[in-house]
């Protein structure tokens, strides 16, 4: 803390605070430093966005934010399951295909998990189920990614 944001504690002479020798008689106790120039952010008001700064851009809340975000999910889930069509339509390694069809499955499942998120981003309920199961497949995802590296 630099000197000009504290301001020096009180003279002996009005000190209230207890002296060793009384026990703690006295009940008033003032710090040795006070904060004079406080910084810390305000609580929102009572009508304010619970969402911060950086979210609240007004392109994450419009028609056009949902569906450019909408169109690129969906346009990852369509090469990605036909990425996964071409690997099971060409089933000749077993034992490594299996492996690269469950990494495949990562992409189509975030991307609509992602946009159904941005969809319902105001609707807290939804949002700490849908981090449930996100946070569970990713826990599944580690464990494929680290099979196949052991394979």
């Amino acid at each position: 803390m630099s000197a000009s944001t504290l301001a020096p504690s009180p003279s002996p002479a009005t000190d209230p605070s207890p002296t060793p020798g009384d026990g703690g008689a006295s009940s008033a106790v003032t710090p040795d430093l006070l904060m004079v120039n406080d910084t810390s952010p305000a609580p929102p008001a009572a009508g304010d966005s619970p969402l911060t700064p950086e979210f609240s851009s007004s392109f994450l809340q419009e028609a056009s934010g949902k569906g450019i975000s909408g169109l690129f999910a969906w346009a990852a889930i369509f090469i990605t399951c036909h990425q996964i069509y071409q690997y099971l339509r060409w089933y000749t390694n077993p034992a490594e295909q299996r492996w690269i069809v469950r990494i495949l499955f990562i992409v189509p499942i975030y991307a609509f998990e992602s946009w159904l998120s941005l969809l319902f981003f105001n609707d807290k309920h939804f949002y700490v189920y849908s981090n449930a199961v996100r946070d569970c497949y990713e826990g599944e995802r580690k464990n494929m990614v680290t099979g196949l590296l052991f394979d």
